[in-house]
């Protein structure tokens, strides 16, 4: 049972590297450091990942694996599981990331695309998504940097 606990809160803490809070504190680092540009194609590929979501989720409702109620549009949308939005910011983010650092290239792109797959896989460890929902999350990541790579 402790062990069991202790697994849910590792992936539980892992998922927060794909959630809102740290991603707008890396643009906000951005920004702080000068790398407005960069900062600004961070911000609109959070943009685009949640606006497709969106629209997604209102025609597409998928139940999560732990049902979560709701009683208004917005909460529908929210209790949606297709496609998984933490997947598509932490791919997006460790895509963009890596193509940013220079110096150490392959190392670094490693371990981004090492927390990228922890983030993925922690979103069907804690309930939240089914593995078709990730890989939707994945794509959306994907198309997201190619489109945010051809404007930026």
């Amino acid at each position: 049972m402790f062990f069991q606990k202790q697994k849910q809160d590792f992936w539980r803490d892992i998922t927060t590297f794909g959630g809102a809070y740290f991603y707008f504190t890396l643009v906000l680092l951005f920004f702080a450091v000068g790398k407005t540009n960069f900062a600004l194609k961070l911000t609109a590929g959070f943009f685009v990942i949640y606006f497709t979501a969106i629209i997604i989720r209102l025609f597409y409702f998928k139940n999560r694996p732990k049902k979560e109620s709701y009683d208004n549009l917005l909460g529908k949308i929210d209790a949606s599981s297709f496609p998984s939005v933490h997947s598509a910011r932490v791919v997006f983010l460790a895509l963009t990331l890596s193509e940013f650092s220079d110096s150490f290239q392959v190392k670094v792109s490693l371990l981004l695309f090492i927390i990228a797959g922890a983030v993925c896989y922690s979103r069907i460890a804690i309930k939240k998504h089914y593995w078709i929902d990730v890989n939707g999350g994945i794509f959306l990541g994907l198309i997201s940097f190619i489109i945010m790579n051809r404007l930026y």
